[in-house]
């Protein structure tokens, strides 16, 4: 895989997470609720390398990945157990 800052590049982005339900009875009733969205963008190579490295600094981060196309990034809160993982997708090279 090859990402130049010269390029645009058609990206489906993937959150999925896990985190603390607000609906808890006591502080110790942890309830966790999941969630989901995703999207597809075009983005020049400048910003998705700059959106990289922004994942790679993230509080939390865990795990990176790639596999193939895909970029994979894990978080996990070591504090109250929430969850987070995050994929880019590069679906085509807009330049070619």
């Amino acid at each position: 895989m090859n990402i130049n800052i010269y390029e645009k590049y058609k990206v489906k982005v993937t959150k999925e997470w896990s985190e603390l339900s607000e609906e808890n009875t006591t502080k110790y009733d942890n309830i966790f609720k999941k969630g989901s969205n995703n999207v597809t963008i075009i983005i020049d190579g400048r910003e998705l390398l700059n959106k990289i490295a922004d994942n790679l600094k993230e509080n939390y981060f865990s795990e990176f990945v790639v596999v193939g196309k895909e970029l994979h990034f894990e978080y996990f809160n070591y504090n109250n157990g929430e969850s987070e993982h995050i994929c880019y997708e590069i679906l085509e090279n807009k330049g070619e």
